[in-house]
């Protein structure tokens, strides 16, 4: 008996600056692509061109039997994977991508962070501080230690207030001055 495997999602890294040709390849090849698309606009400025959200990375739609066969199309340096094995993506996570881009809401790409990642917090009266990234009854929360003590205190945090310190440049990431309205802290990290 023929066994017919369902077709999955993909991620495909191409090569710099060719994402859209190659969705266009793809698309004529018969396959389901994804090239998520995005304006990206700064304050004072009109919307720009349509830019990849993941830039060298697109989505396609196949049977694993015929991954082998995207591979050839011109642009495509790999399938990712575990070793020489491709990964496939679950749908939810397409559909998710697909329900934001559709959304209309202003986005940006954001780096993935995860608990116990050191972050920045920049923005509201807390911004300035650095912690560690903690998850708990499903919120966000900065922890911040004092090492000497070798105690900590958790805050819950808005997600929108945070930076990865590994997008940070420079030294000075360290330690930052928090300036509140009444008084200025030096916090030593």
């Amino acid at each position: 008996m023929l066994e017919i495997r369902q077709p999955n999602w993909f991620a495909l890294y191409v090569r710099s600056k060719s994402e859209k040709m190659v969705a266009s390849l793809l698309h004529l090849k018969g396959y389901d692509d994804f090239l998520p698309l995005y304006r990206p606009t700064s304050i004072g400025s009109r919307a720009r061109r349509e830019v990849p959200l993941f830039p060298g990375y697109l989505f396609c739609r196949s049977t694993p039997d015929a991954v082998g066969l995207i591979v050839t199309t011109p642009g495509i340096v790999r399938i990712l994977g575990v070793g020489s094995k491709p990964q496939p993506i679950e749908d939810c996570e397409i559909a998710a991508l697909k329900t934001v881009l559709s959304s209309g809401f202003p986005l940006r790409p954001w780096p993935m962070l995860d608990p116990g990642d050191r972050i920045l917090i920049t923005r509201g009266p807390l911004r300035g501080i650095q912690g560690v990234l903690m998850k708990w009854r499903g919120h966000a929360q900065l922890l911040v230690s004092v090492e000497i003590l070798q105690r900590s205190v958790a805050v819950e945090i808005p997600v929108g207030a945070i930076a990865s310190t590994n997008m940070l440049s420079g030294s000075d990431t360290d330690c930052r001055l928090h300036q509140g309205s009444k008084q200025s802290l030096q916090h030593v990290c």
